[in-house]
């Protein structure tokens, strides 16, 4: 955990004054985000009708939860493109700015998607470091990874998946990574004043308040569950319905255990004491199917199922940046931005530079497809289930 978390009290640049901060928490806020037009509320609004809340009640069936997750696909595409996506072919000419929108080759086809929430000024320069640009080659100078390199240059953000430290944590701002897809957030302790970055879900903001329970559960929030639970006996059992009601919120670290059947949660962990594996990239989430006394079932997007450790954790809600699929880079040149070298077809190299290259014209003659080094592309089975079983999962994703 060195170097994820640092005190607030010992940086001159970065102090409680300097950190923009909200005096009043809340727990779902808005604030930042475009208004929506009125077809795009419309549409909204029938969608919900029809969608389970994030945490369904005992009567609601896996397979209902199936058919919720397939709906978001396919309509969040229509309503993200209208309400968030903007592209300059449907800009006016003259906007009312007075500014003229000038149409060139690289901006006619570009999607970019506008994040007015987003904080506009550098990270915390202590949880970053230099991010050493390889250019696909590993310690002997040999490429092991094709079309890399170039790119401007990057820090990487240090995030924290353990999630160890107990009590509330407000958060300060929403940042831009250049490294991930999904966005960070930055938050910080209320008691310690302690920093760090965790991976934002979708729909947190600046001034909500989030908290780890994985190492079980603070002073502060048992006596406030007895309190509003009416028990005198401070060593007695805490009110289930009350306490699932505090801990399951958006952004919160939560044990298998405690997790309630179909929610919708991500940065899977897989062992008791391990960090977060699964589920981390911008818009992917999963749901807890099923739990016993020592192992859990999860199903990811993917459609597979596999077992975890009932005692490790997962954050409730969805990753952040849930329109980045929907991005069109628009020319070659924001590809070479990112580090993306053009990727040249076999058959336009030579016969000593790929298995289809050579002869006249672009044939690649009878040869089977087949990639770079030599692997086959079509009917060759890449998995020997026979020898190489995974015994952690429970349903296959082809299945």
């Amino acid at each position: 955990m060195l170097g994820l978390k640092y005190q607030v009290n010992n940086l001159s640049r970065y102090t409680l004054s300097s950190i923009p901060r909200l005096s009043v928490g809340r727990y779902y806020s808005t604030e930042g985000q475009e208004p929506l037009t009125s077809t795009v509320q419309a549409e909204t609004q029938k969608i919900n009708k029809s969608l389970i809340p994030l945490v369904p009640d005992a009567s609601t069936s896996i397979t209902d939860l199936e058919l919720q997750d397939k709906l978001v696909r396919s309509k969040s595409k229509d309503l993200d493109t209208k309400a968030k996506i903007v592209t300059f072919s449907n800009l006016p000419l003259f906007r009312p700015n007075g500014k003229v929108t000038i149409r060139r080759p690289g901006s006619t086809n570009v999607r970019l998607v506008q994040h007015e929430h987003l904080y506009k000024d550098r990270p915390i320069k202590e949880l970053t470091i230099i991010q050493k640009r390889t250019g696909g080659r590993n310690e002997t100078g040999k490429i092991v990874v094709r079309h890399r390199g170039g790119g401007n240059k990057k820090r990487l953000r240090l995030v924290d998946y353990f999630r160890h430290e107990l009590g509330k944590h407000i958060v300060q701002r929403i940042e831009y990574d250049p490294v991930r897809t999904c966005h960070l957030a930055l938050i910080q302790n209320v008691k310690s004043s302690e920093i760090s970055y965790i991976v934002a879900a979708d729909g947190l903001r600046a001034g909500d308040y989030v908290e780890s329970f994985r190492h079980g559960f603070s002073e502060d929030l048992r006596r406030e569950i007895r309190k509003l639970s009416s028990v005198s006996d401070l060593d007695g059992p805490l009110d289930n319905s009350i306490l699932l009601q505090k801990i399951i919120q958006r952004g919160n670290c939560v044990p298998y255990r405690y997790i309630p059947t179909g929610t919708i949660i991500h940065n899977l962990g897989l062992t008791r004491d391990g960090d977060a594996k699964l589920c981390r990239a911008a818009g992917t989430f999963g749901r807890l199917v099923s739990k016993d006394d020592k192992k859990a079932v999860v199903l990811l997007n993917s459609g597979e199922q596999r077992y975890v450790d009932i005692d490790a954790v997962a954050t409730i809600g969805m990753v952040s940046n849930i329109e980045h699929s929907l991005e069109q880079m628009g020319k070659a040149g924001r590809n070479r931005w990112k580090g993306r070298r053009p990727r040249v077809r076999g058959v336009a190299m030579n016969k000593v530079d790929h298995p289809h290259g050579g002869g006249r014209g672009k044939s690649k003659s009878n040869k089977l497809s087949q990639s770079f080094s030599g692997v086959l592309a079509k009917g060759y089975k890449t998995r020997r289930s026979k020898y190489n079983k995974n015994g952690l999962k429970v349903k296959d994703r082809r299945v």
